[in-house]
């Protein structure tokens, strides 16, 4: 069960914006914005994938991948997410989950002793995150095999209401991703130079927050993470 504190999110945002909660500079907010948009590719469809640690939702890691807009069928997007999860054949077929955004394929295999997870843009078709879960263990992020580090993600560059999330918990953690913890991931996401990136992209069309617990069996707060997709663009 996850534990809260009044103003655990604010003194977060406040630590990773610099000492004494001083605001981020200019010149910090437009150097990390500018890196983040040159991810974007512009008349695409973008999703931007961002991780942060479940217990601090300090972030951890971003990832952006663009490509023309191109529907793809459950399917093909099962069989693509196995694939680029290097999911074993013994853990059978994933099974899609009923609540994720519609701008998602959202493929989850719930573990015997191993299981995973497999995101796929519905959108574009490209594959956007893929992850093990391990039952009283570990699992291990999949793919991306590498993210961009999270020094760009400057808090507190942006202002203004955060998008609407939709919430999906692999595991039904007590807690979980409840209204709260919703408007916890969404309060460091959205002040964040990456908010801006995405604003300049173009129109946001669905955020999904997903819970990635990692091991199940006996939930292990200090692996777990949160992943957030951000779907923008034409």
């Amino acid at each position: 069960m996850k534990t809260r504190n009044v103003g655990t999110v604010l003194a977060v945002v406040v630590a990773l914006a610099g000492c004494k909660g001083s605001a981020p500079t200019e010149d910090s907010c437009f150097f990390a914005i500018s890196h983040l948009r040159s991810n974007f590719q512009e008349g695409q469809r973008c999703t931007s994938v961002l991780r942060l640690d479940y217990q601090t939702y300090e972030p951890l890691g971003v990832h952006v991948a663009c490509g023309p807009l191109l529907a793809i069928d459950e399917a093909t997007a099962r069989a693509q997410g196995i694939r680029d999860a290097a999911i074993d054949e013994t853990f059978g077929q994933v099974q899609q989950v009923a609540d994720a955004s519609t701008e998602l394929f959202v493929f989850f295999q719930s573990p015997g002793d191993f299981g995973g997870v497999a995101v796929v843009s519905a959108a574009t078709g490209e594959t956007l995150f893929a992850g093990s879960i391990v039952w009283a263990g570990a699992g291990d992020i999949r793919y991306p095999a590498a993210w961009s580090s999270a020094d760009d993600l400057v808090p507190r560059c942006a202002a203004g209401s955060a998008p609407l999330a939709v919430g999906v918990d692999l595991v039904g953690v007590e807690g979980g991703v409840d209204a709260e913890s919703l408007a916890d991931v969404m309060d460091v996401a959205w002040s964040s130079a990456l908010a801006r990136a995405i604003e300049a992209h173009g129109d946001v069309h669905g955020v999904t927050v997903m819970l990635y617990p990692r091991t199940v069996g006996s939930f292990n707060p200090a692996n777990a993470e949160w992943i957030v997709f951000v779907d923008s663009g034409p």
